[in-house]
């Protein structure tokens, strides 16, 4: 009887671990290959490697505070990752201060006569100085910051910038 519950232990016991070898196994060989898969994707360029730093962030006004508001971003599209892997919005608290430059993009017919050798540009960017008052919920916003806000919920911005209508 002594001996059956011994050998019982045992082949649990060595279940067990099977099952805890397998486990791990998996999890490394998978993270190895996406690993591999993403380095080879890079290198072929069909993905761009992701930057270092974020410094500019682009999104949607969620909500408007005293000066700040919630940005909803959409990620990019990262092939290496799972469908459930793939969190597609997050948002970040843009604080706004009396050093950020917030202003409207419009686009202007560029009537001139194109320089020789460079491309002709139909369309010239003129950017008007705005306040933070122009800024709606809805709206879709360019944010630039000094520093990497990749892994921050809040920063503050140097610049913001939105479409005209």
């Amino acid at each position: 009887m002594e001996s059956n519950k011994i050998v019982s232990y045992i082949i649990i016991s060595l279940l067990l671990g099977l099952l805890a070898g397998y486990y791990v196994g998996s999890s490394v060989a998978y993270e190895q290959a996406r690993s591999e898969i993403k380095s080879r994707l890079e290198e072929r360029r069909i993905i761009e490697p992701r930057a270092k730093e974020t410094k500019t962030v682009s999104g949607v006004i969620k909500s408007l505070g005293d000066s700040q508001f919630v940005l909803e971003i959409s990620r990019p599209f990262d092939p290496t990752l799972s469908l459930s892997e793939q969190s597609g919005l997050s948002t970040k608290t843009v604080l706004i201060n009396s050093k950020t430059q917030i202003s409207v993009r419009t686009l202007e017919p560029n009537l001139s006569e194109p320089k020789a050798g460079e491309p002709f540009q139909p369309f010239a960017v003129k950017n008007l100085m705005a306040d933070f008052s122009s800024l709606n919920v809805g709206e879709a916003v360019v944010v630039e910051a000094a520093e990497d806000v990749s892994n921050r919920s809040s920063f503050e911005a140097t610049a913001v910038f939105k479409n005209s209508r």
